[in-house]
């Protein structure tokens, strides 16, 4: 995940237009979008005044899932997970989109970790960590766990 604050948006604007990113072949620097254009044109005290307001990934993603649990009517199970599919969240302005996913043990026979993770139209994602992978999920070392 890649959270980009003011100052480093004015960073990567500065990289972008001085042509130290790399472009498709032929390609020239264009407009920013608005909100980061924003973001360029604001002072170092005005930088530091809306750092302060904005939330960490680990608040946000937070946020999102208690807004996410409040507004489902469902309380668990197939009814839950196509609600929420068919539901996306809106919150601080931008709709995510919700993706669910889930580990199964080395055997197969159970599920050892579940995550969500919440896409959003601004283009930010927001992913929760994910657990080391098993034997099943590595096939350097899925040995003996099937045919080969």
């Amino acid at each position: 995940m890649v959270l980009v604050y003011p100052a480093g948006a004015r960073a990567l604007v500065a990289a972008y237009h001085e042509g130290r990113l790399p472009l498709r072949k032929g390609a020239q620097p264009g407009d920013l979008p608005k909100h980061m254009a924003a973001w360029v044109a604001l002072t170092e005290d005005e930088l530091d005044a809306m750092v302060e307001t904005l939330p960490t990934s680990h608040e946000l993603l937070r946020e999102l899932d208690a807004l996410r649990r409040d507004q489902c009517p469902h309380g668990a199970g197939d009814e839950r997970r196509a609600w929420l599919e068919a539901h996306p969240l809106r919150h601080r302005g931008v709709t995510f989109q919700v993706d669910r996913g889930e580990m199964a043990s080395n055997s197969g026979k159970s599920i050892v970790a579940r995550w969500t993770d919440y896409y959003g139209s601004d283009g930010s994602v927001y992913a929760a960590a994910r657990p080391a992978p098993n034997r099943t999920n590595d096939p350097e070392r899925n040995w003996g766990l099937g045919r080969e």
